[in-house]
């Protein structure tokens, strides 16, 4: 049964990769959003190309905010 327990540092360290892991994915989806938006344009597409442009910095502002929970603050902490 101790073999199926996770330690801490381990559960963080998943934490961590699976994070990882999200960021990757909403990055990759950013850059197709991009490529989409670049081509909405080329096709003269301008309500593809804001929706698509939209949806591009949704993506990136997500990854960027993944994994930026603020865990920084240890103990007790006060905004007086």
């Amino acid at each position: 049964m101790e073999g199926l327990v996770l330690s801490l540092n381990d559960k963080e360290r998943m934490r961590g990769w699976i994070i990882r892991i999200i960021q990757v994915g909403l990055a990759g989806d950013g850059i197709l959003h991009l490529g989409s938006f670049g081509m909405a344009i080329y096709e003269n597409a301008p309500a593809t190309a804001v929706l698509t442009g939209l949806q591009t910095l949704l993506f990136f502002t997500a990854m960027y905010f993944v994994g930026h929970d603020h865990t920084h603050h240890i103990g007790e902490h006060n905004h007086d």
